[in-house]
């Protein structure tokens, strides 16, 4: 029962080896006789292969993670000369600087408050124009203002024409 012969035949009662011998022949990595050498040395082959592709498996798994990493240095890198902030893409994708976008957001917001008070304007000085249509002693009164800025020399011919008209 020496199994460590080089030429020992497998015995048919020896089912482990008898079994493998079988496996192993379809698979053409043994002859057709068998034998414990050939089988074990079959074995053993498949064993150092087996190896063999896990380590390949590993370098080629620590190759596509440095790779991976590569990438990944490359998009933060990437995102920062583009100031894309990557971690808060709810806001949106700027390719303008923080402080640039920043300072048309303060801008913006300054002409939406001189639009206010343009509109402010605008409406008291619709309702002063409405406001001299209905009311002559207004638009004499403005006119007086005008002519006084305009023209103070005829201030006082004016105010005799206006004390004129009173009486």
């Amino acid at each position: 029962d020496d199994q460590s012969n080089v030429g020992t035949v497998v015995k048919p009662d020896d089912f482990i080896f008898t079994s493998l011998h079988k496996i192993l022949r379809i698979t053409e990595h043994v002859d057709p006789v068998a034998t414990y050498s050939s089988v074990e040395q079959a074995v053993a082959t498949l064993i150092n292969q087996k190896h063999k592709l896990t380590m390949e498996i590993q370098e080629n798994k620590a190759s596509r993670i440095q790779s991976m990493q590569g990438i990944e240095s490359g998009m933060r890198k990437l995102f920062c000369m583009l100031h894309i902030d990557q971690f808060s893409p709810s806001r949106g994708i700027s390719l303008m600087p923080k402080e640039v976008n920043r300072a048309i957001g303060h801008v913006d917001k300054q002409i939406k408050e001189l639009e206010m008070k343009l509109k402010g304007i605008l409406t008291d000085w619709e309702r002063a124009k409405a406001d001299l249509k209905t009311r002559p002693y207004h638009r004499t009164q403005r006119q007086l203002w005008i002519e006084f800025l305009l023209k103070p020399e005829l201030v006082p011919a004016n105010l005799r024409a206006v004390q004129n008209r009173a009486k």
